[in-house]
């Protein structure tokens, strides 16, 4: 808190607080309030640290959830607040007053059969008239399946019924319908074998996987975007149901995926593990975001992702996607870890590379970052990442921490950049943390941070 500031001459504070409950063994609740007196309170008070600068919104939300073996049923208030001084409020998503879910599921022990019902009810309201669309959407998607399960492989049949209805109200803009829907089938067929072959002290298997998908077209241009954006492509895209991680758009698509695992495998770790991928399209997907494009493209990227487990405590895991398109790599990673298991001793080093995209910028960097153990509890904790596109140093950051039976202690030195613009500087700080075990801590939001930037760290359980 701040109690006049002496520039805007106002009271400044910011507010938080947490709270979770299991009221019984199937029904829980938590709590998660955040509020700030203005949209530029983390960026004057607390952006020069750099720890709180990754997110441009400060979301509250309230659940509550009812579970049982079959079915779970939730329900959900959820709030956001602008803290980019440097973003207009329009961009802010909408809240959820309330959202609730009920989803359900049921075998049959002597059937093939699995039926399932994904449903949700949405009221969508803005923070102020911005010219968008408010209103309440109810979504309903049963389904069917026919699993056909065997050591020699599998085929899995499914249908499902996607039915979306809207009734908004607010200043939206007139293309859309107060009273819009859209019900669409879903078909799909999942197949796949399994080969495999002993040697001394390995296994071999190969494992190629089919996946059909028949989705018809309708037109959705009468429904608004209230919270749908499109799945990051991966080899788990291959074998989704829809490229949208939101049911305002549900894609139109005949396809068959084609995909191809292969694993060396000691003791139940897969010491190498190969899997290369690609969509095949039969007709052009109308369904867009934004505008009307039509994609005629005839192939996916080409997937393939190989990792290892070396060891117990090394990892290496890389990805690459070809695009025929473009007859480059569009995108590719490559991950090696070490973490320790009796030192605790944390090192990783990673690359990423992508090429220019007319929504993402080229991007080619190295990161490197480490936790290693000295002595008596203390430990030095680092970070370093270059871009080579830049030829800058676009961030590193080291310290020392000491952990003791009852107390804990850290301090980082950072420096990053906002912006690769050549005319941007690097900003500095330098961020302490004590913390009472038990009791209570200043700056935990040094553990987020180290939580997002050292893969394998991991919050300590009090």
């Amino acid at each position: 808190m701040m109690p006049e500031d002496k520039q805007t001459k106002t009271l400044r504070w910011g507010g938080s607080f947490q709270h979770k409950t299991q009221l019984s063994k199937e029904l829980s609740f938590d709590w998660d309030a955040n509020y700030v007196s203005d949209n530029a309170y983390f960026a004057d008070l607390d952006g020069s640290l750099g720890m709180g600068n990754r997110s441009r919104y400060l979301i509250s939300d309230a659940n509550i959830a009812y579970t049982l073996p079959w079915m779970t049923l939730t329900a959900k208030a959820e709030n956001y607040q602008n803290i980019d001084p440097n973003q207009d409020d329009k961009l802010v998503p909408y809240r959820r007053l309330p959202q609730v879910k009920l989803d359900m599921f049921k075998d049959f022990d002597e059937l093939p059969i699995k039926l399932a019902l994904d449903s949700e009810y949405v009221i969508f309201q803005r923070h102020f008239s911005d010219g968008r669309a408010e209103g309440q959407r109810l979504n309903l998607k049963p389904s069917v399946s026919f699993p056909f399960i065997s050591e020699a492989g599998f085929i899995t049949p499914k249908i499902a019924l996607q039915h979306t209805q809207y009734w908004l109200g607010g200043d939206g803009p007139a293309q859309y319908s107060t009273n819009a829907s859209k019900t669409l089938p879903i078909v799909s067929v999942d197949s796949g074998l399994f080969f495999e072959r002993d040697f001394e002290s390995l296994t071999h298997t190969i494992e190629p996987r089919l996946f059909y998908l028949y989705v018809p077209y309708t037109d959705q241009s009468d429904i608004p975007n209230f919270d749908t954006a499109l799945y990051d492509f991966n080899s788990s895209q291959l074998f989704r149901d829809n490229i949208f991680n939101g049911v305002d758009k549900t894609q139109n698509t005949n396809q068959i995926t084609a995909a191809l695992t292969t694993r060396l495998v000691e003791n139940g770790r897969n010491r190498l593990k190969l899997t290369v991928g690609q969509i095949f399209y039969f007709e052009d997907r109308k369904v867009n975001l934004l505008g009307n494009a039509v994609h005629s493209e005839l192939l996916s990227n080409l997937v393939t992702e190989l990792s290892s487990e070396i060891t117990d405590e090394i990892k290496f895991n890389s990805a690459m996607q070809w695009s025929y398109e473009e007859n480059a790599i569009r995108r590719g990673s490559a991950d090696l870890s070490y973490h320790g298991i009796k030192n605790n001793t944390i090192l990783n080093i990673g690359y990423r590379y992508r090429l220019q995209q007319v929504t993402q910028a080229a991007q080619e960097q190295i990161t490197a970052s480490a936790i290693i153990p000295i002595y008596d509890g203390w430990s030095i904790i680092g970070l370093y990442r270059y871009s080579f596109l830049n030829d800058k140093t676009l961030e590193y950051f080291y310290g020392i921490e000491k952990d003791s039976c009852c107390w804990r202690f850290r301090v980082i030195a950072r420096q990053f950049m906002l912006s690769t613009s050549a005319d941007v500087k690097p900003q500095s700080s330098v961020y302490l943390q004590i913390e009472l075990k038990g009791l209570t801590s200043l700056g935990d939001k040094l553990e987020n941070f180290l939580l997002e930037n050292i893969p394998g760290y991991r919050k300590p359980n009090y």
